[in-house]
């Protein structure tokens, strides 16, 4: 599970285990490279719908549950709906009850992690170098005009 500190606990890895037998349920407690290597380990991963969440996620290529965390404008929900729309996750708007987790797994895995490249495909700053570079071209001292010069 990858639960951020926003403001939702996220599923209990105890209960979920307790509702899904032979299953090992964890929240990854470490940072950086440690959750990295978690997330790759993972068959699937329940997340919130939040950018940093989904963002790792779709690096990973994982098979994911995603859960809306109520927020005020609604942004997970937005995120959630999108990418079930998209077919790159199972979705839920909201937490759902201990004994449908089993299903939603299933259904997850069933979908797999591919799709994700759709989503990010590594190429994203690639992308914004060149973008920069382009208005840089087209617009010579643009930065000599910003720094005062």
């Amino acid at each position: 599970m990858l639960w951020g500190r926003g403001g939702g606990t996220g599923p209990d890895p105890a209960r979920l285990a307790a509702a899904m037998p032979g299953w090992n349920w964890y929240k990854p407690s470490g940072t950086g490279d440690e959750v990295w290597g978690e997330l790759h380990a993972a068959s699937v991963v329940i997340c919130h719908a939040g950018q940093n969440a989904v963002a790792e996620v779709a690096a990973a290529r994982r098979p994911a549950v995603v859960v809306a965390e109520p927020r005020p404008f609604d942004e997970q929900l937005h995120t959630a709906r999108a990418l079930e729309a998209a077919g790159l996750a199972v979705c839920c708007e909201r937490s759902p009850d201990h004994e449908q987790w089993l299903a939603l797994v299933e259904q997850a895995l069933a979908l797999g992690g591919q799709g994700w490249a759709r989503w990010h495909d590594g190429l994203g700053a690639r992308r914004a170098a060149a973008a920069i570079s382009d208005v840089a071209r087209a617009h010579p001292g643009l930065l000599d005009a910003q720094e005062g010069r």
